[in-house]
């Protein structure tokens, strides 16, 4: 028990790591569809006197023909700083952005688990089989849920203050910690931004998604204990 307990903490602390990697790439892929995706549709306006003080603000669309603004407030001695406003990242630009990140990150979150649990039940293989150590299929399984043990008591945190205690708490105390699922939490949760409009059956969905990573655990431990590498199979498949 003290060994799952401590390969648990470790597991925990790397989903913590993969989860700021996956927040990093999602914010680099989301720049990059918005700069191929998107274009400007126009600015805002900022206008200052000479001592640099804001005197007013406007919006232009490129769509509305001249500024006349800019022109009046310019020959009226005022500084006009434009600040570009680009249109919304919709259709596909949007699709491929949300699918390309979730799959990455995905790939990121299954290299973190299969990597530690592979040697943790390779090693485990060798122990048993020179009765070491007593066999323990489950043990990838246990491993899994003591590293999510912090992300269950969030989610019980969660639902107190869902339904009574802080209704307008917002979503993101959910999805930023398990960023590695954050586009599946977001076409879940939709445009709900605080906990206490979230629908019952909205919450039985990201309990579900909870269990992500001992099912991962289980199998990596399982396909360690089996001394099954699969990029070799693959490949040697490929090969044939």
């Amino acid at each position: 028990m003290k060994e799952i307990l401590k390969s648990g903490t470790f597991l925990f602390l790397r989903l913590i790591a993969v989860a700021v990697m996956c927040l990093i790439v999602t914010v680099s892929i989301g720049m990059l569809a918005i700069a191929a995706f998107t274009e400007n549709i126009g600015y805002t306006a900022y206008v200052t006197d000479k001592d640099n003080n804001e005197i007013a603000k406007y919006s232009y669309k490129f769509a509305d023909g001249e500024d006349k603004l800019y022109d009046e407030y310019i020959s009226k001695g005022y500084n006009v700083n434009k600040v570009n406003e680009r249109s919304k990242l919709e259709g596909k630009g949007n699709i491929l952005s949300n699918v390309l990140s979730q799959s990455i990150s995905l790939i990121m979150l299954l290299a973190f688990i299969h990597n530690g649990l592979f040697k943790i039940g390779n090693s485990d293989c060798n122990l048993v089989r020179f009765k070491h150590k007593e066999e323990d299929k489950y043990k990838g399984l246990k491993i899994g849920f003591v590293s999510m043990i912090p992300y269950f008591v969030l989610f019980a945190v969660c639902l107190i203050f869902a339904f009574g205690a802080n209704k307008d708490m917002t979503v993101s105390i959910l999805t930023l910690p398990m960023f590695y699922v954050f586009q599946i939490l977001r076409a879940i949760i939709g445009n709900v931004t605080v906990l206490g409009d979230l629908a019952g059956w909205q919450f039985l969905l990201i309990f579900a998604t909870l269990f992500i990573v001992p099912i991962c655990a289980e199998v990596s431990y399982l396909l360690g204990y089996k001394d099954i590498l699969i990029f070799e199979k693959l490949t040697y498949k490929k090969k044939k």
